[in-house]
């Protein structure tokens, strides 16, 4: 009977693991809580367990989907036990759990859980829960045109402001579902200058892990010079909305900025020339989606060329339900933000592990 349990449990495991060999997603690709994964009632999730044994995080929700296949919501990371957990809706998990268990596992009949994962648990214990993003279908050309100059009274600040900004990009590139059909451009914007730090059409475009590299790699050219008062905005309503705009794919252009402009009593060149780029381009036109940095309210120029604008005074609570200051990372609202913006950017074309 042993026996038979185990080449049930092999064979299994290897039909699961055809089944998603292309599928597994980045296991910080969507939304993440501290705590157990729980449903909005505060429900924890059935699921199954096993011992880390080394793994990393990535490597452990491999092992989730070879185990049991595509239908796996969630899963959490329990370094208190030395252990992580893979999730279930409560259809699919009574499924599983009417079969034999996996060898090295052990299934956790919890809570009748409804909807998707929304939230941590109470019961912390420096676990996390990843409700991750599976690969989509979306379809779109997307830039990143991050304003790097900032009228602050001494450098340090305005290099502050522009890591800052720069890292907001990141966090956009590392939560957009990505395809083949997915390209993310890095555009730096300063004074009297445009910086092409990854072009639309370059091979880095569809690669996330690459993309952030280069994004923290350019932290360490910020200096004095960053320290300026008006960014070179025009051009990116003229040559570099063209360069982004696609009859094929939607195109979307993200603007990271305080937006401030050098001038504010000449908002109207702008509204200008956000009108003559929707006239010379049509339908092709990327919709320009705003990041607002550091401002509490948009500013005349963010109300002239956004078409769409997010702050991270958006989010105040950002993924973590029960907020703790020993759990929470310090970048929950960046998190939260980028997630919005790949919503927006991709929307029904995202697959989703949990809740976005």
């Amino acid at each position: 009977m042993k026996a038979a349990v185990v080449a049930t449990t092999v064979a299994l495991a290897l039909a699961n693991a055809q089944s998603v060999q292309a599928q597994v997603p980045a296991y910080d690709s969507g939304s993440y809580f501290h705590g157990r994964c729980a449903d909005v009632n505060a429900f924890w999730f059935s699921g199954y367990w096993t011992y880390m044994r080394g793994r990393t995080k990535q490597e452990a929700l491999d092992a989730c989907f070879e185990t049991f296949g595509d239908g796996v919501e969630a899963f959490s990371w329990e370094p208190t036990y030395g252990s992580f957990t893979c999730y279930f809706t409560t259809d699919e998990f009574a499924r599983l759990y009417a079969l034999p268990t996996p060898t090295g596992w052990t299934s956790e009949l919890v809570d009748q859980t409804t909807g998707p994962v929304v939230r941590g648990s109470e019961d912390l214990f420096g676990s996390t829960c990843y409700a991750f993003r599976l690969p989509s279908q979306c379809s779109a050309r997307v830039l990143a045109v991050v304003d790097s100059t900032f009228a602050t009274r001494y450098p340090t600040p305005a290099i502050e402001k522009a890591v800052d900004a720069f890292r907001g990009a990141a966090f956009a590139a590392l939560k957009m579902p990505f395809s083949q059909d997915v390209n993310f451009g890095i555009l730096g914007l300063e004074r009297t200058a445009l910086n092409w730090h990854v072009k639309l059409d370059s091979p880095t475009a569809n690669v996330p892990g690459d993309l952030v590299a280069e994004i923290f790699s350019l932290f360490g050219d910020l200096n004095a010079g960053n320290r300026a008062y008006g960014t070179k905005f025009p051009p990116v309503f003229k040559g570099v909305a063209d360069k982004l705009a696609s009859s094929e794919v939607p195109s979307f252009m993200l603007l990271f900025t305080d937006g401030q402009i050098l001038k504010p009593q000449n908002v109207n060149n702008y509204v200008r020339l956000k009108a003559e780029m929707i006239e010379r381009l049509g339908s092709t036109a990327p919709r320009v989606i705003c990041i607002r940095l550091f401002e509490t309210e948009n500013t005349p120029f963010l109300d002239a060329v956004c078409d769409s604008t997010y702050s991270v005074d958006d989010f105040p609570d950002a993924d973590d339900y029960y907020y703790n200051y020993f759990y929470n990372s310090a970048y929950d609202q960046d998190r939260a933000v980028a997630n919005a913006l790949a919503q927006e950017m991709c929307g029904g074309n995202i697959v989703n592990g949990g809740v976005f």
